[in-house]
């Protein structure tokens, strides 16, 4: 029984880093927004800011993935503390 458990969560890890690497291969600009949106995150929800993918930006309170607006231009409404 343990044994299948763990054949289970090593089969899993093991798509997760396929996936995660298919991922970045394919879109890698959107692995990276990802990850940043997981850096702000972070901070919004900690403080702590956290340089995941090296790749300077750190996690802040505001948004530095373009203008406020969303697809379609409807204006997105922030919620304090996230």
């Amino acid at each position: 029984m343990v044994k299948k458990v763990f054949a289970v969560l090593v089969v899993a890890l093991a798509c997760i880093v396929v996936g995660g690497l298919v991922l970045s291969v394919f879109m890698p600009n959107a692995v990276t927004q990802f990850v940043n949106a997981v850096e702000d995150t972070i901070y919004k929800g900690t403080g702590l800011s956290f340089d995941i993918n090296g790749d300077g930006n750190a996690g802040s309170a505001e948004s530095s993935y373009g203008a406020n607006y969303a697809p379609g231009g409807k204006e997105r409404k922030e919620v304090p503390g996230f």
